[in-house]
């Protein structure tokens, strides 16, 4: 599990894919979401199972950011890891993570 944690931290520094590539939005829609996703998955290593497992645990995260993180601040710590990749992360992210990968397993 800690490999897998580890490789989805790492999505949450692609982050700026998730904002940059849909322009400027200054709300969740689908090209943040479909970016978000994208880049996680990419993010871990690329085996057929682990990318649907990736799929799967980085929807459920995306879903999680979309109903209890306000866009605002999302961007705000997009804006973070662009400025700085060794931004810490807030622990409430990365329990995100850490509740998807326990609930597909």
């Amino acid at each position: 599990m800690k490999t897998r944690l580890s490789s989805l931290v790492i999505a949450l520094t692609l982050l700026g894919g998730a904002c940059a590539a849909s322009g400027e939005p200054d709300d969740y829609d689908e090209a943040v979401r479909d970016n978000f996703i994208e880049a996680c998955v990419a993010s871990g290593e690329q085996t057929q199972q682990l990318e649907a497992a990736l799929m799967s645990t980085c929807t459920c995260a995306y879903d999680k950011f979309e109903a209890d993180v306000p866009y605002d601040e999302f961007k705000a710590f997009d804006n973070a890891l662009r400025e700085d990749i060794d931004t810490p992360f807030p622990e409430e992210y990365t329990k995100f993570f850490a509740d998807c990968i326990r609930e597909s397993a």
